[in-house]
């Protein structure tokens, strides 16, 4: 097997093949020019077998919310191996080499959606918060606001919407890449897609997308919603409630604090009522997000802590060393340090004398400074061990159950 980089020119029609054969895209036009989009705005390798491109991995640039700083993420946005590769250990070992250069040249952290847990955290990636899904009927919305008549947006509006989303409500954990052409892509993805939403100022401030199978009755999808202020998530609500007439079930994401059950009116009646059928209403609660620490530093410093500051000795091992080529010459995360945590945090090379101690992986630190897990049970499922006295101070500090993503990629 051969690792190199992906030529867009003479490996285009094998790379969809393998699209193809993964289920990502149908042997369409619509499908494989959306591909050359993805494509010609991300990073990509590929791994040889037999001369032909077999396994296809891509990343993107990007920005994660912690706290009120702004950290670089590179966003493993596809992972794809063809059925002639699989179970031979490619797909690892060439995200391995990837995660080595994004290291390398610095940055922040990695993050990806998984296909299943427990295969990415061989490379040292931890689980985020949990997403929610919520399916409604339209009819039942009781909490909403009246807009105007609302513009369409199309995907050749990509370059507007990409930018309303950029410039949009953020909070802990939230993620955005930079290229518009993925957000282009995504667009293009989606079956039946277009949006909905309104302008401010001669520049588009708040809309939806939208995708269905079925666009007569639904369900709708709303794929993904940019909004500034809770104003307009009203007027988007208001939008979805105009479509009450002929769509039966809405389903939607839960924004970051909002309880969505609050804005349906006898929720539990309608999710007796509509239980096992094509428009159920119910909620779904699923973790598909994973997340890895790449540069502790910034990672570190990127912590704010109004309370008594307080420091700690950290060991670390990451696990990524074991796919790489050569496994001597690079530690990734791994190693002693001492930290600090306070309003300004700091990360230090070696041990303090005194000090109590964590150590454990990089994943579970990751889930431990994300803030998805209180510091008191990580350790249950994570390779992580924490001195007792350390606890309060850390889930103080750390813990922020609502570190969602919100961009799916």
């Amino acid at each position: 097997m051969k690792f190199r980089k992906y030529d867009r020119e003479k490996d285009k029609k094998e790379a969809q093949r393998i699209w193809i054969e993964c289920g990502w895209i149908e042997d369409d036009d619509k499908d494989k020019k959306a591909f050359d989009i993805f494509t010609a705005s991300s990073r990509c390798s590929v791994v040889d077998s037999k001369g032909s491109p077999e396994c296809l991995i891509m990343t993107s640039p990007g920005k994660m919310k912690y706290g009120t700083a702004d950290l670089s993420l590179s966003a493993v946005s596809a992972v794809t191996v063809s059925r002639l590769l699989r179970k031979h250990g490619a797909a690892p070992r060439l995200l391995a080499s990837m995660l080595k250069e994004d290291i390398d040249n610095g940055v922040d952290v990695a993050g990806l959606g998984m296909f299943e847990q427990g295969f990415y955290n061989r490379l040292g990636f931890g689980t985020m918060g949990y997403e929610h899904w919520y399916s409604f009927d339209p009819a039942k919305l009781k909490v909403f606001r009246k807009g105007g008549i609302p513009l369409r947006i199309s995907a050749e509006d990509f370059k507007d919407a990409h930018q309303c989303y950029i410039d949009g409500r953020k909070q802990h954990g939230f993620v955005t890449l930079d290229p518009p052409e993925l957000m282009h892509g995504e667009m293009l993805f989606c079956k039946n897609g277009f949006g909905l939403g309104y302008k401010a100022d001669g520049k588009l401030s708040h809309y939806l997308w939208f995708s269905t199978d079925d666009v007569e009755e639904g369900p709708y999808d709303v794929r993904w919603m940019a909004f500034r202020t809770w104003d307009q998530f009203l007027e988007l609500m208001g939008i979805i409630k105009n479509l009450e007439e002929q769509v039966r079930t809405i389903r939607m994401k839960e924004p970051t604090s909002i309880q969505l059950q609050d804005f349906i009116d006898k929720p539990f009646q309608l999710q007796t009522i509509t239980r096992k059928g094509k428009f159920e209403s119910r909620m779904r609660s699923i973790a598909y997000q994973q997340l890895r620490i790449c540069n502790l530093e910034s990672c570190i410093k990127a912590v704010q802590f109004d309370g008594d500051s307080f420091s700690f000795n950290l060991t670390l091992s990451d696990p990524i060393n074991e796919f790489l080529e050569d496994q001597n010459q690079f530690e990734g995360c791994s190693g002693d340090f001492s930290v600090t945590v306070g309003m300004k945090s700091k990360i230090e090379k070696g041990h303090k004398k005194s000090l109590p101690l964590i150590k454990g992986s990089i994943n579970g630190f990751t889930r431990l400074w994300i803030g998805v897990l209180r510091a008191s049970t990580i350790g249950l499922v994570e390779d992580l061990e924490i001195d007792e006295d350390l606890i309060e101070k850390l889930e103080k500090a750390f813990y922020k159950p609502d570190a969602r993503s919100d961009w799916d990629y």
